[in-house]
């Protein structure tokens, strides 16, 4: 089992979306940074990492979905303390396998940027998910 995810800090948020085909376009990380400065306010600055699984080729260390899963929580929740992030946002279906839930983080699930820009009208549904978190100010 490989996949590579893509995490990015942005708007007090953790977004996470799986690259099916390891491929990130600049629209996927301008729509992430669209909808962090619509839940934060204009200033909202992100950052993005990829997340490549399995981490390493030794043949002795685990591969299977659990481990995984564990590898991915222990990511999401250093950044997490890092940036001071209140939830991870799933982009897409796809994400769901490899999220755990984390202790005093809020979870919340979205379209995937690809859908999205390929079917803007998804782009409606996450508005309904997002809109409640809205910092006012």
């Amino acid at each position: 089992m490989a996949f590579q995810l893509l995490i990015v800090a942005g708007g007090g948020w953790l977004w996470v979306e799986a690259l099916p085909e390891r491929l990130l376009h600049n629209e996927q990380l301008q729509l992430v940074q669209s909808m962090a400065r619509v839940l934060a306010g204009s200033k909202a600055q992100i950052n993005h990492r990829l997340f490549d699984w399995p981490l390493a080729s030794h043949p002795h260390l685990p591969r299977d979905i659990n481990a995984a899963r564990q590898s991915v929580a222990g990511q999401l929740q250093r950044l997490g303390q890092e940036t001071g992030a209140k939830g991870i946002i799933a982009m897409g279906e796809s994400v769901q396998p490899m999220l755990l839930a984390l202790p005093g983080m809020v979870s919340l699930s979205i379209p995937a940027t690809a859908s999205m820009l390929a079917e803007p009208q998804q782009k409606r549904q996450a508005w309904q998910v997002l809109k409640p978190h809205v910092i006012n100010g």
